[in-house]
């Protein structure tokens, strides 16, 4: 379980929306919860609800183990991704990588090697 928390983890926290200040920190922030408890329903800490059914969790394995699923991992931050909703995509090598905001994606377009070489 505590692993499922360190994985959550991104730093630096927030999106890049040129905060200033701490309330807009503070902002950009909460943003990016909002943006990850949509992006992965089964993820969940104390005090959440649980959103997703057994029956769309069931279908989400499926279209995994069939290849169908369009959720990848930012190979930068480590995010869970939906190629078909998200804009920052880029292909290298006939791999098409999703990304969670454009400086995640621009990070990797510089040096795709430093990430993809991650042990």
């Amino acid at each position: 379980m505590q692993e499922d928390y360190m994985n959550f983890i991104v730093a630096p926290a927030g999106f890049d929306i040129g905060a200033m200040g701490g309330e807009e920190i503070a902002l950009s922030i909460l943003a990016q919860i909002v943006e990850r408890r949509r992006i992965d329903t089964n993820m969940h800490w104390a005090g959440s609800q649980a959103t997703e059914t057994k029956e769309s969790e069931d279908v989400a394995e499926k279209e995994v183990l069939a290849g169908t699923s369009s959720k990848v991992v930012d190979p930068v931050c480590g995010m869970t991704v939906d190629l078909d909703q998200t804009p920052f995509r880029y292909e290298l090598e006939g791999t098409m990588y999703g990304f969670c905001c454009p400086k995640c994606q621009s990070r990797f377009v510089k040096e795709p090697e430093a990430y993809l070489n991650r042990v």
